[in-house]
């Protein structure tokens, strides 16, 4: 509207002065650049539903994987039956929750955050101590659902009998037959980390409330595993 009012005025012949009339002109034209520039609403809206995640929580995959990539350390990651990273989900409770250290990395599938196993108990396979981090976090995403549904804490989820979380998968064996019950070999309980044992006894008890309320854990194939990391596809 200003901008035709100032047009009107060199029409209308009140403004005479040239340069007055070419600053006038300028300044319009940029104007003009400036609305041609800025993106359409039709484009707005297309990215804003692209950037929407519709998670699919009845099933949740769990994977470590250590490589070149991770260095001296390895990876867990954990996805919904969408693919959808939950450690993104969740990460601020689970960082306050489980003391744990999260991080978002570029891996060959996609951008995750994932969780970083670092024990002392072994020197350069720190394979396993990512799988347990991620079959924890699986669980206790398990148990925010029952909080959040006890509670009526909208701000972070609601979940309905449908969208409660029935399967979690992993592909390690160890994880599955073993330290999800919360159980290590006598041998293993003299050298491992004292860390790492709390996070099995931890898995343990979160796996015994997710199985009382009908929950259960599932062995995957690694190739089929949806937080598999993506470095041997």
């Amino acid at each position: 509207i200003k901008d035709a009012k100032l047009l009107q005025a060199i029409i209308d012949k009140k403004v005479t002065d040239k340069f007055e009339i070419l600053e006038i002109l300028l300044k319009v034209s940029n104007n003009v650049k400036k609305i041609e520039q800025s993106p359409k609403k039709e484009v707005v809206e297309a990215k804003a539903k692209k950037k929407l995640v519709v998670y699919d929580t009845s099933i949740i995959d769990v994977d470590g994987g250590m490589n070149s990539i991770t260095g001296d350390e390895a990876w867990g990651s954990v996805v919904d039956n969408n693919g959808n990273c939950l450690i993104t989900k969740y990460r601020k409770r689970l960082k306050e929750d489980l003391k744990v250290t999260l991080k978002k990395v570029e891996l060959p599938i996609a951008v995750r955050y994932v969780v970083v196993s670092k024990f002392n108990d072994v020197a350069s396979q720190q394979n396993n101590g990512a799988e347990l981090l991620a079959m924890v976090i699986g669980l206790k995403i398990t148990d925010y659902q029952l909080e959040d549904t006890k509670s009526g804490n909208v701000a972070d989820n609601i979940f309905s009998k449908e969208e409660m979380t029935k399967v979690i998968r992993s592909d390690s064996i160890t994880i599955l037959n073993t330290w999800s019950k919360g159980r290590v070999s006598d041998k293993l309980k003299k050298t491992i980390d004292p860390l790492k044992l709390e996070y099995v006894e931890l898995c343990g008890e979160l796996r015994k409330q997710f199985e009382e309320h009908g929950g259960k854990l599932e062995k995957v194939a690694a190739k089929e595993n949806k937080a598999d990391l993506g470095f041997h596809r």
